[in-house]
């Protein structure tokens, strides 16, 4: 937290001072056509321990050790593939949970209940659960108007939730700092095997005008980031290591 005094620069970020409404643009460029979630550009951890994060743009997708933005919202979804995700990456999951807690879909119910939610239910042999919960992370990069998509392994939901704490420890709102998220490589501790682990840091603050200007902001967008669950790819890539 030694960056939490600093002040974020307002011009890095469109919807801190724009006086239009971003609805209403997104909604002009698209036709009238309603804006998807599951549409917003994602950014999936690396797998085998990479430390270069892959940063779509109109340009095509550009490398970077260092992912910067505003987190607007979160939420812990849970997925299930009945069959390999590998056979279709956009395939929708057989059970779904926005929130993490009630599944959608084939079984459905209450996911605390759920057989494919207790440890060693994967038939992939492992100690894995066959529904596993990750975290979305939906940035706002500097020079956007829409927040990317970033889905969490496991094993980066602590690190996450630590930082969370923090800020609440200083009664600051995780939306209203601009973080840094970064790549460490770590290693299972039986078969060797390396993982991508996220590091999260604050990267400043948001002063009061900007914070009453991103509330407004995160009204217009929430309830559709409330609608989207991790993609097939995000969840072949966000798996956790056996070990």
């Amino acid at each position: 937290m030694a960056n939490e005094l600093v002040k974020v620069d307002a011009n890095e970020y469109p919807p801190l001072c724009m006086s239009q409404d971003v609805k209403a643009i997104i909604e002009e460029n698209l036709g009238g056509q309603p804006i998807s979630a599951f549409n917003l550009d994602h950014i999936k951890v690396p797998g085998a321990g990479g430390l270069v994060w892959s940063v779509p743009s109109i340009d095509g997708d550009e490398p970077a050790k260092v992912i910067k933005g505003i987190i607007i919202y979160w939420k812990s979804p849970r997925v299930y593939w009945q069959t390999s995700y590998g056979a279709g990456e956009m395939t929708p999951p057989d059970c779904a949970s926005v929130d993490g807690v009630c599944g959608i879909g084939n079984p459905g119910g209450p996911c605390a209940d759920c057989g494919l939610n207790q440890w060693g239910s994967s038939a992939e042999g492992s100690k894995r659960k066959a529904c596993r919960e990750m975290r979305q992370l939906f940035v706002l990069m500097p020079g956007n108007i829409l927040p990317v998509v970033i889905s969490l392994p496991p094993t980066s939901i602590g690190p996450v939730s630590k930082f969370n704490l923090q800020l609440s420890n200083k009664a600051i709102r995780y939306w209203t700092v601009a973080v840094e998220l970064s790549l460490e490589r770590l290693m299972t501790k039986v078969s060797n095997i390396a993982y991508a682990v996220v590091n999260i840091k604050s990267a400043g603050r948001l002063d009061p005008d900007m914070i009453e200007q991103l509330s407004a902001y995160r009204e217009q967008m929430i309830p559709i980031l409330n609608a989207t669950t991790p993609r097939a790819d995000e969840y072949a890539a966000a798996s956790e290591p056996a070990d």
